[in-house]
């Protein structure tokens, strides 16, 4: 890309706007995996940081490529469920609870405990495909853009996902 191209510092309320179509979207997404609203803000403000560096030499790919622009995202998330379990030294998945073992007599709060737990049971692009798609509420088609997949792969993750939900399920106690 030439220099004349380039974005510069002054060029502010260009990424403004690609800040305002993003945010919402990326805000629901980290939220629905982290389920903290603190550590997601942190969290969407780097990919948004990230997103800007990018922006600043290529505007065109930033603007135009939501699949691109989720993938920034999807790594810094990946990078911070990383950084936490190395801090914390646990090995098994970071981004779900270990379920109390008494929980006490609700029910409802046992079942939640069981399907986090279950969630954390799935292969990494079948929890994303499932979050966006149960959590942040996007359609199959939406989904497909946003990671840069066709409408069947997702379709197909979405079903295995729910497999492996029901089986992972029926293994637990309840």
């Amino acid at each position: 890309m030439t220099a004349e191209h380039r974005k510069t510092p002054e060029d502010r309320d260009d990424f403004t706007k690609v800040v305002e179509s993003y945010g919402r979207p990326f805000y629901s997404y980290v939220y629905s995996r982290l389920r903290d609203h603190h550590t997601t803000q942190d969290v969407v403000q780097c990919a948004i940081i990230k997103l800007h560096k990018k922006w600043m030499a290529d505007p065109e790919t930033v603007e135009k490529n939501r699949a691109y622009a989720f993938t920034i995202l999807r790594n810094t998330v990946r990078d911070h469920l990383r950084t936490q379990r190395r801090e914390s030294g646990i090995s098994d998945r970071p981004d779900v609870d270990t379920p109390d073992t008494h929980p006490g007599p609700e029910r409802h709060a046992v079942a939640r405990d069981l399907l986090e737990r279950a969630l954390g049971e799935l292969p990494e692009r079948h929890a994303e495909v499932f979050f966006l798609r149960h959590y942040a509420g996007y359609s199959p088609s939406e989904i497909a853009e946003l990671l840069g997949l066709g409408t069947a792969t997702v379709s197909t993750y979405l079903s295995s996902a729910k497999s492996i939900l029901r089986e992972t399920l029926a293994t637990l106690d309840y």
